[in-house]
C-alpha cells in the first residue's frame, strides 16, 4: 500500500477558484436549488470558508450536499472538481465506515476533533495510508436547527511519517548499542585469547637475535636471516615510523628492569600495509641483575584493535547520545514525561503514574511533584481520555498524537504519546491553551472584520509593493479584496488576488503605482481622485501605509460626479460665449465645442442644414487622433431616414449604425466616416430646423441618461441664446419703430388739431371734433397694439372705427376678403371711416331710421379698392365748402396708400372710393 504526500492529488484540471467553480455550478441541480434561493446562514458560512486560508468543506442540508474551498481541493485528489455538489457520503465513500457516524453525531448537534486519525484513501485510484487532524462542527440555520457540517481539516500525513520515522531510527539506535556492548564483550574474549604469529629469543650476553619464520614473514623478512640471527635495528625499520620511538623505549625499560614486556605496534607486511602486533614476553637478569636473555611471542591484535576502535567508537557515541538527550531532556520546551499505566482487572485503563518528568512538564502542567505519584492524586478529576490514550500505547505499541482539555489544569495540550518499551509510554506535551484563546478571539475578530470587510459599500484593497532589482518600486500584489472592489472595478471575482496591477490592468497609467509607492516609502497617506483610463472611470479615495511594503486603500467610484462637474464647467463657459452672439454659425460653432469637452467621443462638429434640399454644411469640426475630418457637404439621405426626428427637434442619439432602424442599410456611409454610434443635437427656432451639432463615435456607445441630459442643457442653451438674441432684434425694431411712429402719430395729431381748429365756427365744436377724431385715432391705436403694431385687417380697423354707430343694427354692412394692411395704412383707414360715420350720422344714412352704409372692399393683383356707399337717407347736395374732414379723407388718407381718395355727393347717398396698393410686411423668422 502507498504511503500518501501531503496534498497528494493529480493538481487541477483548470485555473480557476472555487468560488468560480461554485458560481458556474450548476445549483439548480443539487438539492441545494438555485443559489438565489440559498438560506443567509448557507451563504455566510459559504464566504467564510472561501475566503479562510485553512482548509474547509461544507456539507449542507439532509442530502449532505458537499461544497469546499482551495486550500480543500487539493485533499480530493482527481475527485475535484466533480465533488463539488455531490453527497458527502458519495464524495467519500472508502472511509465513510469511519466518518459517517462521526457526521452523524455533528447533525445531531456535537462538536467531534480528531488529531491523526488513521484513513485508507482511494482519491486518486489507488489505496493511500494517511492521517487527518480534523474537527466537525454544526453549523445551525436562522431557526437554531443544525442545518449543516463545517470541516477543518490538515492533512498529518507528513507528521505522522516523521514521527515514525524518527522512534524507528530511535529503536535502530538501542539495538545498535546493544550490539555494540556485545562486540566489546566478544572483543575481551578474543583479546584474552590471543593468536601467536611468531616467536623470538634474544641472547643479550651474545647480542644475537633469532626469529621463527611466521615472525619473519610479521615483519616482512627472509625467514632465512630469521634463523641465522638478524640484528635487531633491521626488524624496527619494519615497524611504523610514528610507532619506532615507543617501541625503543619499551625495550630498553624492558631490558633495564626485567620481568614481563607487552607492547603494541604496527609493523609493514610483505604487502606494504601497516599492522597491529602485540610482542609480549619476559627479560631475564642473572644474579648480579645483568639482563642475560629476552624471550617473547607476537600476537596478531588487528582484528582486536578494530574491534576495541568500534567499541570506543560505539561507547563515545552513546556517551554523547546519552548527553544529548538528556540536555534536550532537560531543557526543552515541550513536557516530556514516562508513565506507568495502571489496568483494572478486566484490562481497561484507570489511571496512570509519572516515573519520570523533565523541568518543563512542571511548567506546562503546574504540578511540582507529580514524579512518583498517579494522575488521579495530582490533578484529581483527571479526564478518562487521557488514561484511554495511555493505555491505547503501551498496549498497541502505537504513537498517537492529538490535542485534549486538562479540566482539572485548566488547560489544553498538544500531546504526543509513545511507546519507550517494558509497558511504560512517553508523552510530549506542549501548553496550547494560550494559542487556542489567540485563535478565538483572532476567529471572532476576524469573523467581525471580515463582515465588515464584505458589506463595505467602498472598495477596499490591501496591497504589497514590488520593487525590482535597485529596490526601486516596480509593481504592486493585491494581497485582499473586497466583494465592493470587484462590483467598482467591475473585474470577475477571484481574479485579482496574488496577481499585480500591471497583470490585471495591462498599460495602466504610471501613477497608479508611483503614488502609493510614495505612500509606503514617505509613511503618509495619500487622498486622490485619478482616472483609469483602460476603464473611462474616475476613482476617489484614501491609501495609507501599514507598514513595510504594505499599504491600504478605499475609494468609491466618482465618474458620473466628475462628468456632472466638468460638463456644468462646459455649460457655464457656452452661457459665457453665446452672450452677444448673434451669428448662427458662431453660436452653433460654441455649442459643438462644448459638446468636446462634456463628451468623451471621437469627433464633434456642427452644420448649417439646408432643408430645401435636405443637406448640412459641415463647417467645422474636433478630431481625436486617426479620425478624419467631415467637414464639407452632405446629404442626409445616405445616412438614414433620422431628418425627420431633427425636423420635429427631437435629439437623434444612435448606439448602433448597424442595428438602429433609422440608420439600417447605410453602414458603409457611416464606415467611410468611420463612425459606429453618434448623437444630433437639432437647432430650431419658431419650429424651423436651421442648424445640427453633432457627436461621433468610431466605437460602440451607449449613449447615457447623463450624456442625453448634457445635450439637451446644450440646446436649451443654444434655444435661449437665441431667443434672447431675436427678442433683443425685435427690442431695437421695436423701439424704432415706436419712434418713428409716435412722431407719425403726433403729425397726425398736429394736423388733425390745427386744421379742426382752423374750420370749427365755435370752440366747442371744435374741441367736439377734435376729440372725436382723437377717438377714432385712439380705436385704431389699440388695434395695432393688439398686433404688435405689424399688420391689421381691414374688416377689424373698420369694425373698431364704426363700433359708436353699432345702434343702426344691421343698417351698416362689411363685405370683403381678408387684408393686411400696415400701421399707417390701418390709422388712416380708421380716420377715413371714423370722419365719413361722424357725417352720415349727422346729415347722411345714419341721420334717420331708413337709411344704411355699405363698406366693400377688395384686393386683387396688388391693388386695394375700398369703397363707403350710403343709401336711403336724405337727399344729398353738394357742400358749398370743402371742410378739413374732406380733406382728410381725400388727401391724407390717400397718401397713406400711394393712390386716389373721391367723395361723390350722389343724391342717392354719399359715396367714397379709395384706391390703392397692397403692402404686406415679411414675417419670414432671421435667427
Amino acid at each position: 500500500m502507498r504511503r500518501a504526500d501531503s496534498g497528494a492529488g493529480p493538481g487541477p484540471v483548470a485555473v480557476l477558484s472555487m468560488a468560480e467553480w461554485i458560481r458556474r455550478h450548476d445549483w439548480s441541480a443539487t438539492p441545494l436549488g438555485a443559489r438565489e434561493a440559498w438560506p443567509q446562514s448557507l451563504r455566510t458560512t459559504l464566504d467564510i470558508m472561501l475566503g479562510s486560508g485553512h482548509a474547509m468543506c461544507l456539507a449542507w442540508g439532509p442530502d449532505r450536499t458537499f461544497l469546499y474551498n482551495d486550500a480543500y481541493a487539493p485533499f480530493l485528489g482527481a475527485r475535484h472538481p466533480a465533488a463539488l455538489g455531490m453527497g458527502f457520503a458519495a464524495v467519500w465513500p472508502e472511509i465513510w465506515g469511519e466518518i459517517g457516524p462521526l457526521v452523524d453525531r455533528v447533525y445531531a448537534g456535537e462538536t467531534t476533533t480528531f488529531h491523526a486519525m488513521p484513513l485508507v484513501m482511494t482519491r486518486n485510484g489507488f489505496a493511500e495510508d494517511t492521517w487527518w487532524d480534523f474537527s466537525y462542527s454544526p453549523v445551525r440555520d436562522e431557526g437554531g436547527a443544525v442545518a449543516g457540517l463545517l470541516n477543518v481539516a490538515a492533512d498529518a500525513t507528513p507528521r505522522v511519517l516523521a514521527e515514525r520515522e524518527r522512534d524507528r531510527a530511535t529503536e535502530k539506535l538501542r539495538v545498535s548499542e546493544a550490539v555494540a556492548h556485545e562486540n566489546i564483550q566478544r572483543v575481551e574474549l578474543a583479546l584474552e585469547a590471543g593468536a601467536i604469529i611468531g616467536t623470538w629469543f634474544w641472547d643479550i650476553v651474545a647480542d644475537r637475535f633469532t626469529i621463527d619464520e611466521p615472525f619473519a614473514r610479521a615483519f616482512g623478512l627472509d625467514p632465512a636471516l630469521g634463523r641465522e640471527g638478524i640484528p635487531l635495528a633491521q626488524i624496527v625499520a619494519t615497524v611504523h615510523p610514528d610507532d619506532q620511538a615507543g617501541l625503543a623505549d619499551a625495550i630498553n625499560e624492558a631490558v633495564l628492569r626485567g620481568g614481563a614486556y607487552a607492547h603494541q605496534y604496527r609493523v609493514r607486511r610483505t604487502d606494504g600495509n601497516y599492522y597491529w602486533l602485540e610482542a609480549n614476553g619476559r627479560v631475564d637478569h642473572a644474579p648480579d641483575g645483568t639482563p642475560t636473555m629476552f624471550p617473547g611471542v607476537l600476537i596478531d591484535i588487528e582484528g582486536r584493535r578494530a574491534v576495541e576502535s568500534e567499541r570506543d567508537r560505539m561507547v563515545e557515541a552513546l556517551a554523547a547520545s546519552e548527553a544529548r538527550f538528556r540536555a534536550l531532556f532537560e531543557n526543552i520546551d515541550a513536557g516530556f514525561c514516562i508513565s506507568e499505566v495502571k489496568f483494572d482487572d478486566a484490562g481497561h485503563p484507570i489511571d496512570h503514574r509519572v516515573i519520570e518528568a523533565n523541568p518543563a512538564f512542571e511548567r506546562h502542567t503546574g504540578l511540582s511533584n507529580a514524579v512518583g505519584r498517579y494522575a488521579s492524586e495530582v490533578a484529581p478529576g483527571i479526564e478518562q481520555h487521557w488514561h484511554d490514550a495511555y493505555g491505547h500505547v503501551a498496549k498497541t505499541g502505537e504513537a498517537i498524537r492529538f490535542e485534549g482539555e486538562a479540566k482539572p489544569l485548566g488547560r489544553w495540550y498538544d500531546a504526543h504519546l509513545f511507546p519507550v518499551g517494558g509497558g511504560r509510554v512517553a508523552m510530549l506535551i506542549a501548553d496550547t491553551t494560550t494559542r487556542r484563546e489567540a485563535e478565538g478571539a483572532l476567529a471572532r475578530s476576524e469573523a467581525k472584520w471580515r463582515t465588515v470587510f464584505e458589506t463595505l459599500h467602498e472598495g477596499f484593497i490591501l496591497g504589497e509593493v514590488i520593487r525590482d532589482a535597485s529596490g526601486h518600486v516596480a509593481d504592486w500584489r493585491y494581497e485582499a479584496v473586497n466583494d465592493a472592489w470587484h462590483d467598482l472595478i467591475d473585474v470577475p471575482r477571484g481574479t485579482a488576488v496574488g496577481r499585480t496591477i500591471r497583470e490585471v490592468f495591462p498599460g495602466i497609467e504610471a501613477a497608479w503605482v508611483d503614488e502609493f509607492a510614495h505612500v509606503v516609502e514617505m509613511g503618509e497617506p495619500l487622498r486622490f481622485t485619478r482616472r483609469v483610463g483602460m476603464l473611462d472611470r474616475w476613482y476617489d479615495g484614501v491609501a495609507q501605509p501599514i507598514g513595510g511594503d504594505r499599504f491600504t486603500v478605499i475609494f468609491i467610484e466618482v465618474t458620473e460626479r466628475i462628468r456632472r462637474e466638468r460638463r456644468q464647467a462646459t455649460l457655464l463657459t457656452l452661457a459665457d460665449e453665446l452672450r452677444g452672439r448673434s451669428d448662427l454659425q458662431t453660436i452653433v460653432t460654441a455649442a459643438a465645442r462644448c459638446l468636446a469637452d462634456g463628451l468623451e467621443v471621437d469627433r464633434v462638429g456642427s452644420g448649417i442644414v439646408n432643408l430645401r434640399e435636405d443637406t448640412i454644411d459641415v463647417r467645422s469640426d474636433w478630431c481625436e487622433p486617426g479620425v478624419s475630418s467631415v467637414v464639407g457637404q452632405h446629404a442626409f439621405a445616405s445616412y438614414g431616414s433620422y431628418i425627420d426626428d431633427l425636423r420635429c427637434d427631437d435629439i437623434v442619439a444612435v448606439d448602433d449604425v448597424a442595428a438602429d432602424p433609422r440608420t439600417t442599410g447605410r453602414q458603409a456611409g457611416f464606415d467611410a466616416i468611420q463612425t459606429r454610434s453618434f448623437l444630433d443635437l437639432p437647432i430650431s427656432f419658431d419650429g424651423r430646423l436651421y442648424a445640427v451639432v453633432f457627436a461621433h463615435s468610431r466605437t460602440l456607445h451607449a449613449w447615457t441618461d447623463g450624456e442625453r441630459q448634457f445635450v439637451e442643457q446644450v440646446g436649451d442653451r443654444v434655444r435661449v441664446a437665441l431667443a434672447r438674441q431675436r427678442m433683443e432684434d425685435a427690442q431695437r425694431v421695436l423701439t424704432q419703430e415706436m419712434a418713428h411712429r409716435m412722431k407719425n402719430t403726433l403729425a397726425m395729431v398736429q394736423a388733425i388739431a390745427t386744421q379742426t381748429l382752423r374750420q370749427a365756427r365755435t370752440m366747442d365744436e371744435g374741441r367736439e371734433a377734435i376729440t372725436s377724431r382723437l377717438a377714432a385715432l385712439a380705436r385704431a391705436q389699440d388695434i395695432m397694439t393688439r398686433t404688435n403694431f405689424a399688420e391689421a385687417d381691414v374688416r377689424e380697423v373698420a369694425d373698431a372705427a364704426i363700433a359708436p354707430h353699432r345702434l343702426a343694427g344691421e343698417r351698416i354692412t362689411l363685405a370683403g376678403p381678408p387684408v393686411e394692411l400696415s400701421a399707417q395704412r390701418a390709422l388712416g383707414l380708421s380716420l377715413a371711416i371714423h370722419e365719413l360715420a361722424t357725417n352720415a350720422a349727422k346729415y347722411g344714412a345714419l341721420s334717420n331710421e331708413t337709411g344704411r352704409v355699405d363698406m366693400v372692399w377688395n384686393a386683387a393683383g396688388g391693388a386695394f379698392v375700398f369703397r363707403w356707399i350710403e343709401s336711403g337717407g336724405p337727399a344729398v347736395t353738394p357742400p358749398t365748402r370743402r371742410g378739413f374732414g374732406s380733406k382728410l379723407i381725400e388727401r391724407i388718407v390717400a397718401s397713406y396708400f400711394d393712390g386716389e381718395g373721391r367723395i361723390d355727393f350722389d343724391p342717392a347717398g354719399i359715396r367714397f372710393t379709395l384706391t390703392g396698393a397692397v403692402d404686406r410686411p415679411s414675417t419670414q423668422p432671421n435667427p
